[in-house]
């Protein structure tokens, strides 16, 4: 296959930052020299077929090689050409891999929202979408189709998030538009199996977000951003790793209560450091309410922790290729010349008094976020309402993505760094009341 220098015309070495700073015309070069690979890719898969059956050809593999040099072209395309991929080297059924393949072709590149398992696209579809997205075998991926209410309520916000990074910042807006061609909305089958979002290498131009849970709009910004940075970097890397470590190393990340390999890390870097830089982008664009600034300057500042957290681990633990090199040099700089105030941003909350009453607000305001909005069970509430010493971290019930919530929403009401890292080490609930205490 052709790398990525090969097809993207000759330009100036890209200055520092580059790779951070939204730009629409370098996802477009991106999307052609991903398209030119895949045509490259489907003609050996074709000589490879016309070999094996004795000189029969793919119907219509010209016509699909020239539709997709033509024009930007449906996620579902790059989705199910993995699939082709995979039946071709099993000798399976290589023949209704490659229809699907071309009927995913004559979709439009952009499909929009849609419903995870939405009958306009096939079953099979759908499970290998799933399949691709299931890569962890400690933590099963089991996606289903939301609630009625859920599905409603998240596209709403999504379309809010949308509009609003349309009018305060276009140049993401059209960058996170090409990059996000399908928003696939699901919902955890359980609710150990808590998500916010996921994105795989394997689909270009599309993500999947939970829509179970309700978000605020500049929460949806920042995981918009997120999810479309994951798929940015996936294109940036096409060619060449980011590292050499060995893909069994694992290392303490700063975004998740589980150990991830050196890549995930990179990965975490990388997006947190571009939704931190969205964020200050929205505040600077004097667009945003006075409660939504302070939200987003308690988001930048929790972005920022968990990228220079995860820079740190890059600088001590990652074997670079020359591409990550340069790309995490690009990183380097840009928190070298960060010049926010370490202590929030753009009028970020000030930090409440040590009154008891005060911390109990403080976390009682965070349980609510790790629940969605809503208010915890009402024997947790009794339990933390009569300071029940005996309450335990456990007896909450979160996720990772719930203690994520929760911190975040720590760091907003009193700009302490609460990390779900921090509360791994608990036992009581009292212990992050004391922990806040010691600050304060």
């Amino acid at each position: 296959m052709e790398a990525l220098s090969d097809v993207v015309p000759d330009r100036p070495p890209p200055p520092a930052q580059a790779d951070l700073i939204p730009d629409r015309s370098r996802v477009d070069q991106i999307d052609l020299a991903l398209r030119q690979r895949l045509a490259k890719s489907l003609e050996y898969i074709g000589a490879v077929v016309s070999e094996r059956d004795d000189g029969r050809a793919l119907p219509g593999l010209d016509a699909l090689q020239r539709r997709v040099m033509t024009n930007a072209v449906s996620p579902w395309l790059f989705c199910l050409y993995s699939r082709l991929v995979t039946e071709l080297a099993k000798e399976g059924a290589v023949e209704v891999a490659f229809d699907d393949v071309v009927r995913a072709a004559s979709l439009p590149p952009d499909q929009g929202i849609v419903a995870f398992r939405d009958p306009r696209f096939a079953k099979t579809w759908w499970d290998h979408l799933q399949l691709l997205l299931d890569t962890d075998r400690r933590r099963p991926f089991r996606p289903q189709t939301p609630e009625a209410p859920e599905l409603a309520a998240c596209e709403r916000d999504v379309r809010g998030a949308l509009a609003l990074l349309s009018e305060a910042d276009p140049a993401w807006f059209e960058e996170l538009s090409a990059l996000l061609r399908v928003i696939v909305l699901a919902a955890p089958s359980q609710a150990a199996d808590g998500f916010n979002g996921a994105s795989t290498f394997f689909v270009w131009g599309g993500s999947m977000l939970n829509a179970a849970l309700p978000r605020s709009t500049i929460a949806m910004v920042d995981l918009l951003v997120h999810e479309s940075s994951h798929v940015l970097l996936f294109g940036l890397s096409a060619d060449e790793p980011l590292t050499r470590n060995d893909g069994q190393e694992r290392y303490a990340s700063p975004l998740r209560s589980d150990a991830r390999p050196i890549d995930g890390i990179f990965h975490g870097c990388f997006v947190t450091t571009r939704v931190h830089l969205a964020m200050r982008r929205l505040i600077d664009s004097q667009s945003l309410s006075v409660e939504d600034a302070s939200e987003a300057a308690g988001r930048a500042q929790y972005n920022g922790d968990a990228a220079r957290t995860a820079l740190d681990l890059l600088e001590r633990h990652a074997l670079l290729t020359p591409h990550g090199e340069r790309i995490l040099g690009e990183l380097q700089s840009y928190w070298r010349t960060d010049t926010m105030d370490a202590g929030g941003v753009g009028g970020a909350p000030s930090s409440p008094t040590t009154d008891h009453d005060k911390i109990r607000e403080v976390v009682t305001a965070a349980l609510r976020a790790g629940c969605g909005g809503f208010a915890p069970n009402a024997a947790i509430a009794k339990a933390i309402a009569d300071r029940d010493r005996g309450l335990t971290i456990d007896q909450l019930k979160f996720d990772s993505l719930a203690w994520m919530e929760f911190c975040i929403s720590v760091e907003l009401q009193c700009g302490q760094e609460l990390t779900p890292a921090d509360i791994d080490g608990m036992h009581f609930f009292h212990e992050i009341e004391e922990w806040l205490r010691a600050r304060l």
